[in-house]
């Protein structure tokens, strides 16, 4: 016997999930995927510094974008400050402003790590276009040492022997 689908009065939901911001329907989390995708093209587009590497911090930065736009959203649709209800005074600040604090907090460090502020470009040009991994460093240093060794060595035994048969040749002409 299949189950039948529990469903709720609008009231019963809005008790249930006061926040209202679930999105967890297939419609919904495909239409967020969607728009997801976009917004990482998008970015794609306009910062052509992003790598295949940065691409699961893009993501989170355009989902915490959908997320702060959603949240934003559904406090214009409340109001700043609570309403009163049964026994609880209103006008307190309401806590979604909290959530919009917090989630523009994190996409602002993800922002800063991609590059998206004007003091992370600017680190990035003073830097070169990308900054190096740590094995590119090492090969950096071992060819700066190599190279600093060739120089400073000694002369060894057979370039010497080679100078001398050159030096009695040219005394010899």
């Amino acid at each position: 016997m299949a189950r039948q689908p529990v469903t709720f009065s609008p009231a019963v939901a809005a008790a249930r999930n006061p926040s209202g911001l679930s999105g967890s329907s297939a419609r919904a989390v495909r239409l967020r995927n969607a728009r997801t995708q976009r917004t990482v093209r998008r970015m794609q587009k306009l910062m052509p510094w992003i790598e295949p590497s940065d691409m699961p911090a893009v993501r989170s930065w355009a989902e915490l974008e959908l997320i702060g736009a959603c949240i934003f959203d559904e406090i214009m649709k409340r109001g700043l400050f609570t309403q009163a209800r049964k026994g609880k005074p209103g006008g307190a600040v309401s806590q979604l402003i909290g959530e919009l604090r917090n989630t523009r907090n994190a996409q602002l460090r993800f922002g800063v790590q991609l590059g998206m502020t004007p003091l992370a470009r600017q680190m990035l040009r003073a830097s070169g276009d990308a900054p190096d991994d740590l094995v590119a460093a090492f090969a950096r240093d071992e060819a700066r040492e190599r190279k600093r060794l060739e120089q400073a060595k000694p002369a060894t035994a057979d370039e010497n022997e080679t100078s001398d048969a050159a030096v009695e040749k040219s005394s010899d002409e």
